[in-house]
């Protein structure tokens, strides 16, 4: 599961400077563009949140595990991240038994299994009996992410609530964000580029790309 700590010589020399990826990452449902379904799906579901599994599905970059992330805030929810890599029964099940306590500040846990459908076969089965109706941890809210179903069982499938991250692109949002970037990040002598070519499917890459013409143009 995801952990965050520092050694006291790490300590000593932060804050690192942050990528503009990071700098300019969504935090609240709102603040994320160009996935207009996914943001009302998901702000329906905060306002009112059940137990349930929400599945999320679309190319990397496309902003699924940040929303994971900013549903956690919404519901005021304790986060427990694992990784594809150790995405195993054994992991799984002291995961349970961390979500069989109350969560810290009263709120919900949020369980986020990353890149899902590389989960183990043992893992897979055993999920299954923590999606069925009759299994359910109280208070818990299962997300799972992954850029494809096709490695998926269809029974847990059947039960998650499933958004596609489809709509990133060469749209007005994302177009209108990487200007803003420039605005705010570039020298003010600086020759704008095209926003439109530096757009991408992956709003992380576009990112990145107008970060590359800022550090050029300085």
């Amino acid at each position: 599961m995801e952990t965050l700590f520092a050694s006291e010589s790490q300590q000593s020399s932060m804050p690192f400077p942050k990528s503009l990826t990071e700098v300019y990452c969504p935090r609240d449902i709102e603040s994320f563009i160009g996935i207009p379904r996914v943001k009302k799906i998901c702000k329906a579901f905060a306002q009112n949140p059940r137990e349930a599994c929400l599945l999320f599905v679309g190319d990397s970059g496309t902003g699924k595990s940040q929303m994971a992330r900013a549903i956690a805030r919404a519901i005021n929810g304790e986060l427990h991240v694992i990784s594809s890599a150790k995405c195993d029964k054994e992991s799984l099940e002291n995961l349970a038994r961390i979500c069989s306590y109350v969560p810290f500040g009263g709120g919900w846990h949020v369980c986020v299994l990353e890149e899902a459908d590389l989960m183990s076969p043992a893992a897979a089965a055993w999920l299954l009996t923590r999606t069925d109706d009759s299994g359910r941890l109280e208070k818990t809210v299962w997300i799972l992410t992954c850029n494809s179903v096709d490695r998926m069982e269809d029974r847990l499938l059947s039960r998650a609530l499933r958004c596609d991250f489809v709509g990133y692109g060469a749209g007005s949002e994302t177009v209108a964000l990487l200007e803003r970037i420039w605005s705010e990040r570039a020298p003010k002598s600086a020759e704008r580029p095209d926003f439109k070519r530096l757009s991408s499917k992956n709003i992380r890459q576009a990112i990145q790309n107008v970060e590359i013409e800022i550090m050029a143009a300085s």
